[in-house]
Parts: C-alpha cells; structure tokens; sequence
C-alpha cells in the first residue's frame, strides 16, 4: 500500500489481531510485564511492538496523520513496557489541531474497526487528552481557548499554581517563595487575566500596565519563569539561555522569550516615567540574553573578543540603557543586581 488509508487499515487488522494474540499466548496470557521490566518479551512481542511503533508510525507520520501515529506509538509501546514514550510524545510532540483529531477519534461513539482497535490499546485516558490539549492552547497563546479546555479539568492538583505567575523579578527564581506568593494561584486564574488584558489591547484600551503586566506574564511561561509548568511538563536544570536547533515553535518561546520582549518594548513606548522606561529595556536586555548562539557552558574555550560571548554578556539594550536611563534610581538596583551590566559600564570607562 501506499497510503495507509481505510482499505489498507482493514486488510491490516486481522494480522495485528493474530500477532498480538501469539504475542500473548507465548506469555501465558500476560499482555504486560508484571514488573515493567523488558527481559520477558518475547519475539512475538518485539514484531507487535516495532510494526506499530517503527513502520505504522512512520507511515502516518509520512501522510501528517500526527495523531494515528501517537496511538501506533502508543499502541506498539503498551504490550511491552508501558506508555513513558507515548506520554513523551503527547505532551511534547503534538500540536493543537493533532491534540484534538485524537480527542475527538477517542470519544466517537462510532468508529472504523481499525480506529476502534487503535484506541482500545492505547494506554493513555482521555482526560490525560484532555489537561495536553488545555497545556497547548496556552503554549499558542490562544487563552480563551485554553480557559475552556483547563475549565474541564478537576484535578486540582494540575489546577493549581504555588506561586504568584505575575511575580517580577529582576533575578530568574522559580524555587524561591516571596511575600507576593502569599494566597492561592490557579491556571484558569491566571489564564483568565492574561485573556482580559490581551483583549484590552486588541480594544486599544490596554495601559503602560497592562501591557507591561502581559510582558510579566508571557516570561514567566517560559523557561526562566515562575509558572514554567504552564506550557512545560519538565524543567531540566541543564538547559536555557539558546535555542535547541530542532525547537517546536512554543519552545522557540520557551527558550527564546520573543513574545515578552515585544510586551516589554510595548511597554516602555506608552510609559512615561524614566525609571518605568528603563525598567522595561532592562527586562529586554534579560531577554535577549536568553537566545545565545551557544551554551553559557561553552564559551570557556572561546575568545572573550568573540560575537558569541560578546553577545551574551554585553546585550544590544546595554548603550541606551545606560546613556539614556543611567541617572534613574531603577538603573543602580539593576547595576546592584546584573554584573553583566556592571562589567559593561566598567568597560566604557
């Protein structure tokens, strides 16, 4: 076949059937290892495992039928070790329109025989569907639809937020808690606002504030931030300041801060007050520095002479910041705080 289409799939599905029941005959009628571990599967096993998992999927994936290749992944996944590959990708691999093809598949009262075979395998629930697709309109920035899909979730566990996600700090701190994470923070909450000030803009009724408060909020999704978790399952300690060359466009964001640079430039041009001004190209400068041509970690073999480490250290923002915003009381609390900035100014004299 070509194409994997519905004719294809129904001449598939007894074969997947037999091998799935060798697969589980040779094992005494276990479909899963008892202690999640691989030394018991059989040939059989590995066959069922690597034709959904390596042929099926990449065959799907080949027609951009995103969703059919999770629940081969899936599929492939749960006869033998469980489904940590298949939350991977769901969470982390899937874009809306995909997220929602698979919600929907898995809810249709009526389904092909194939579709209803995929799904009855699948180790995934929909709810779990659920809370990713919620997870994913927020990465797109589309938050009256992430405030539907979030408002469906009962788990107040993924509900709530530990700390205030519009806290401002001029220093990255997701660990530490500080006076203005007092009271109780949710993800529908914080959503709700970041939809009300988004559509005072669009209105052109939204404030210096406002708009400053959006840059707040759009940092701390990303990486850097303090409500991270918004868009992200996991936060490694090893990433952060570039941009990983095979990036998904929310973590281009993620990484890259795009979107709370622009609301912080937005910001400064409808503040009046110098110090307010000087706030806000700090803040770019911040995040700026976030999208390095190379690893922190790696510049110790460079030449300090070198774009690379010139560019990280020494931010684009730095001169005008300076000469133009230097007198502010704001300036020595950012002059106290980034020696980035502090090297700078010592290099101008």
């Amino acid at each position: 076949h070509k194409e994997i289409d519905s004719s294809a799939e129904a001449a598939l599905l007894p074969s997947v059937k037999w091998l799935r029941s060798s697969a589980i005959l040779e094992n005494k009628g276990q479909e899963v290892s008892p202690n999640g571990y691989d030394d018991w599967i059989t040939p059989w096993h590995n066959y069922y495992r690597d034709l959904f998992s390596q042929v099926l999927a990449a065959r799907y994936h080949a027609q951009n039928e995103r969703y059919k290749e999770l629940l081969c992944i899936g599929n492939g996944e749960a006869i033998s070790s469980g489904n940590y590959q298949t939350e991977d990708f769901l969470e982390n691999q899937m874009q809306t329109s995909d997220l929602i093809a698979l919600y929907h598949l898995m809810r249709a009262p009526l389904k092909s025989p194939w579709d209803a075979y995929l799904c009855a395998h699948f180790p995934l629930s929909t709810n779990k569907v659920r809370e990713v697709i919620a997870v994913s309109c927020t990465r797109d920035y589309d938050f009256d639809r992430a405030i539907q899909w979030m408002g469906r979730i009962h788990n107040k566990k993924i509900q709530s937020l530990s700390r205030n996600p519009f806290g401002d700090l001029l220093i990255d701190n997701q660990d530490s808690l500080f006076s203005f994470d007092r009271g109780s923070f949710s993800r529908v909450g914080f959503l709700k606002e970041m939809a009300w000030l988004k559509n005072k803009e669009k209105q052109g009724k939204a404030s210096a504030d406002d708009l400053y408060k959006l840059g707040v909020g759009f940092y701390n999704m990303t990486y850097y931030g303090r409500a991270w978790e918004m868009v992200a399952y996991e936060r490694s300690g090893a990433d952060g300041y570039y941009i990983p060359k095979d990036a998904l466009p929310y973590q281009r964001e993620y990484y890259g801060c795009f979107t709370a640079e622009k609301y912080f430039e937005k910001a400064m041009n409808h503040f009046q007050d110098p110090g307010d001004k000087a706030r806000c190209l700090f803040l770019m400068a911040k995040c700026a520095q976030k999208r390095g041509s190379a690893r922190p970690d790696e510049f110790d073999g460079f030449d300090p002479k070198s774009k690379a480490y010139h560019d990280f250290k020494y931010s684009k923002y730095f001169p005008k910041l300076v000469q133009q915003y230097g007198h502010t009381s704001f300036f020595r609390e950012a002059f106290n705080t980034c020696s980035y900035l502090r090297d700078f100014v010592k290099q101008q004299k």
